[in-house]
């Protein structure tokens, strides 16, 4: 009787042993596995990855600045900045757009100006909201030379419209950007140039809302700042406008 106790006594033990294998094994591949997903995050190197760099606060808020999906940067062309360079960075946010509550636009793209002679920091000092169809599409560019105001010219693309808008930028005002579009249900009075002309093609209703297929995008000025280049997005070409203190042709 004895030895039949002691022979189910063993069974058990070698039971209990290979059960106890298998869940130390299973234990230890699973470890295995998590520490391999967290060693091959990308630059992680087996710590949690954190954000770089420091969200932009916008002064008149005092929340982090929104903008929706900001595609290009351009620097005022003045030499006030700390830097010697431009006082002022323009943030072109082209996203589908932002909406302030249910009543309003439900997409406004918009303009940021980051005035970089702030401390502790830069921060927005101001937005200029453009309603649909108005748009910021992508291009921005100011002109190297002020006018005989002291103030400079910035030429951003209007996409949809077909339309180059003019602003105007006084160094150290209050509202550098002029004229103003503060949202949430104001629109853009700037003046603009209108492009319609680099098509070729009859507007139909059928296509870009029975305006002419040209949708300016990309800018770039001359070192003399009397020549516009514009890249069509559909119009597929490039525009050229001459003579901008001028005629304009």
């Amino acid at each position: 009787m004895n030895q039949q106790f002691f022979k189910t006594l063993s069974r058990y033990r070698l039971i209990f042993v290979i059960f106890a294998t298998l869940v130390l094994t299973a234990a230890s591949m699973f470890v295995s596995s998590a520490d391999i997903t967290v060693r091959n995050q990308p630059a992680s190197q087996g710590k949690a990855i954190t954000p770089a760099g420091s969200l932009v606060l916008d002064v008149n808020t005092r929340q982090p600045a929104v903008g929706a999906l900001p595609v290009g940067f351009v620097r005022s062309p003045d030499r006030t900045g700390r830097d010697g360079r431009g006082r002022y960075l323009v943030a072109v946010n082209s996203g589908f757009g932002l909406q302030f509550d249910a009543a309003t636009n439900r997409a406004q793209q918009s303009l940021s100006i980051i005035d970089l002679n702030l401390r502790p920091a830069p921060a927005v000092i101001q937005n200029i909201y453009f309603p649909t169809p108005q748009s910021a599409n992508v291009g921005a560019v100011f002109a190297p030379q002020p006018n005989g105001d002291g103030s400079f010219t910035l030429y951003v693309s209007g996409g949809v419209e077909n339309k180059i808008w003019q602003f105007s930028l006084r160094v150290g005002a209050q509202t550098p950007i002029t004229p103003p579009s503060p949202g949430p249900d104001t629109k853009v009075e700037a003046p603009f140039i209108d492009v319609s002309g680099f098509s070729k093609e009859t507007p139909t209703p059928r296509y870009n809302n029975n305006r002419a297929p040209v949708y300016p995008t990309g800018l770039a000025i001359s070192a003399d700042g009397n020549t516009l280049f514009v890249a069509n997005n559909l119009g597929d070409s490039l525009g050229i406008i001459s003579d901008l203190n001028g005629a304009r042709r």
